[in-house]
């Protein structure tokens, strides 16, 4: 026994620790870990926010009313609405209608499931034409530390060629085009060989007319107009024989007002047949343009044979002009930016929005009987003088053709 006791003496005592100061231990030791876990949580996020933002694949967050909470820039882009307007908006407004049930049942689904879900369907992008699109979404819900949430991914579906390349039809379009003005040569050759051999004779008989009637010159003035306009029938069926190579004209210094003047007694008499009002607003002492008298005349001549057709319904009667007035046709001069303007307007009924893109390309036509070459030809003779010819709707209803000249700096 008294062995035991000394043993017991001996054996060091170990003093017990302090369980608030273990407490406190820990405590510090669990905050140092969430603080660093923390910072890596930060990290992370802001990886997640960069891989997001700058995804190529157009991607969204919806809450569980299929409100857009997050949205990327490719997501941005292709609805064509900034990313701040996205925000709240529900994502369903950007489904075609028909989808709408598609969409609302694909969302719901997703929110639920525990893989990736898909479907195709119709969306209508801001003001832009509607595509289709695959829907890819799937639920944050089982990811820890996540909001449940939906991320929707979209890939614009590849729209159908049919497997032909966009620049071998452009190519093809132009080669029809090719092949028809061909086409166009090789029949106006014909009909120049029929019409000229008649010509010949009339103005050979009104040679002799003219020699008979040289003291009465009213009638010589008619006869006259009568020679210039076969004169002008005949170039303009000798014209068509190549669209492409026209005869090589005479240019001069010439009046525009000079131009008018001329047309106006060729096309005068129709006109009034026509009971159209004709109004010359001529600009006096414009600049001389260096140009072809006979080439301006055929444009004038044409654009005002448009405006007669254009406020003719058809060959039964004419449109009522706006407010009751009279059918109306004025021709104007003047000089603007050192170019010399010349305008054609008429009161009919105008030119609708898709006919003036395609206006002066060769063979359109809005006309049941048109050739669709008119134009064609009337812009082709503008560009070689270094011109412009425009087509617009006038604030006051009805057609508006506008050339502009350059001026002939040599003209003192």
């Amino acid at each position: 026994m008294k062995r035991d006791a000394e043993y017991i003496q001996t054996v060091p005592t170990i003093p017990l620790e302090d369980p608030a100061s273990s407490l406190a231990c820990r405590v510090r030791e669990l905050e140092f870990r969430n603080s660093e876990l923390k910072k890596e949580n930060a990290v992370l996020g802001r990886r997640y926010t960069d891989l997001f933002d700058n995804a190529p694949l157009a991607s969204f967050t919806l809450d569980e009313k299929g409100r857009i909470t997050r949205a990327n820039s490719a997501g941005a882009e292709l609805l064509g609405i900034p990313k701040q307007k996205l925000i709240n908006t529900d994502l369903s407004i950007y489904v075609q209608g028909r989808d709408l049930n598609v969409f609302r049942r694909h969302r719901k689904m997703a929110g639920r499931a525990g893989g990736k879900l898909s479907e195709t369907l119709s969306l209508v992008p801001g003001d832009r034409k509607p595509f289709k699109a695959r829907l890819e979404s799937f639920s944050t819900a089982r990811l820890p530390g996540c909001p449940a949430s939906v991320v929707t991914h979209i890939l614009p579906e590849p729209e159908p060629t049919d497997g032909r390349d966009v620049r071998f039809e452009h190519l093809e379009r132009e080669l029809i085009q090719t092949q028809r003005l061909a086409a166009a040569g090789r029949v106006a050759s014909v009909v120049a060989h029929e019409i000229n051999s008649p010509l010949q004779g009339i103005s050979s008989l009104l040679f002799l007319v003219k020699s008979g009637c040289a003291e009465n010159r009213e009638l010589l003035e008619y006869i006259e107009i009568i020679e210039k306009a076969f004169h002008d029938i005949r170039d303009k069926v000798k014209s068509l024989l190549n669209l492409k190579r026209t005869k090589k004209d005479t240019l001069r210094d010439l009046s525009v007002n000079d131009v008018v003047r001329e047309t106006m007694a060729l096309m005068g008499n129709l006109l009034m047949r026509k009971k159209i009002e004709t109004r010359l607003e001529l600009t006096p002492g414009l600049p001389h343009a260096h140009a072809s008298f006979h080439s301006l005349v055929q444009v004038m001549v044409n654009l005002i044979n448009n405006s007669i057709e254009a406020m003719d319904t058809d060959s039964g009667g004419f449109t009522e002009p706006p407010r009751g007035e009279r059918r109306t046709l004025v021709i104007s001069s003047a000089l603007e930016d050192a170019r010399i303007v010349l305008s054609i307007r008429d009161n009919g009924p105008g030119l609708s929005g898709s006919s003036l893109t395609e206006l002066f390309d060769p063979f359109y036509t809005a006309k049941s009987e048109g050739t669709g070459i008119g134009l064609y030809i009337c812009r082709k003779i503008i560009t070689k003088h270094q011109g412009t010819i425009t087509a617009a709707n006038s604030d006051s209803g009805g057609a508006c053709f506008t050339i502009t000249l350059p001026v002939n700096r040599s003209t003192p």
